[in-house]
């Protein structure tokens, strides 16, 4: 995993990640979606129990944001690359589940649902302002000693560079803070020709090299 150099504007801190990827510049799916630089609506796909919920936490709203990528190398942006935006909350679940003896009061599980875009000349995309209330499909256990409302945890920005997707997150401190201090945007610096795992293998090892 490889942590990633970034630049955010004020004094906000988040961490970005990378991860092996296998896809195109734009794959071939996206193409049939008429995707523009615009992250809406929230919801493409989801990743939570497909029923009604019944529990609800309380609503966070998450401010309208214009996140920029650029090259970490040279500095220019990064357009035409596939974005995917998770905004995700957790929500109790007290099924015990086998063989998970430290959940025997219930654990907390993620969920989250999607946006989908495509960053423009500019190398950038619009997160429009979304009012977030966390839900939950489970009701708690009495007696507790601590609240099992759902709340909600991050927003968590992935760019798909050549090799690699670049999965940026912003917390519910971090996203609070940008709403305070009323800042519009983020940037962050991409390693676009970061080598494949393959490739790295070969360099460094060239009689591992799987082909």
């Amino acid at each position: 995993m490889n942590t990633l150099v970034k630049i955010i504007f004020g004094t906000v801190a988040a961490f970005s990640v990378a991860i092996p990827s296998h896809s195109q510049r734009i794959p071939d799916f996206v193409a049939k979606l008429n995707l523009n630089s615009t992250c809406s609506p929230i919801g493409y796909f989801k990743s939570h129990p497909d029923k009604p919920p019944i529990v609800f936490g309380e609503p966070f709203v998450i401010p309208k944001l214009r996140v920029k990528f650029v090259d970490k190398a040279t500095g220019t942006p990064v357009n035409g690359r596939y974005i995917v935006v998770h905004y995700q909350w957790q929500y109790f679940n007290p099924t015990v589940t086998p063989g998970a003896e430290f959940c025997s009061r219930g654990c907390w599980r993620d969920a989250y649902e999607n946006a989908q875009c495509i960053t423009d000349d500019d190398g950038s995309v619009v997160l429009p302002e979304v009012t977030l209330v966390p839900s939950g499909w489970f009701k708690s256990k009495p007696k507790l000693f601590f609240s099992t409302a759902p709340r909600f945890e991050e927003v968590a920005i992935a760019i798909h560079a050549e090799h690699w997707i670049f999965s940026n997150h912003l917390s519910r401190k971090e996203l609070k803070k940008i709403r305070e201090k009323g800042q519009s945007g983020v940037t962050y610096a991409v390693d676009v020709n970061l080598p494949s795992w393959r490739e790295k293998l070969k360099k460094t090892n060239p009689a591992s090299d799987p082909h």
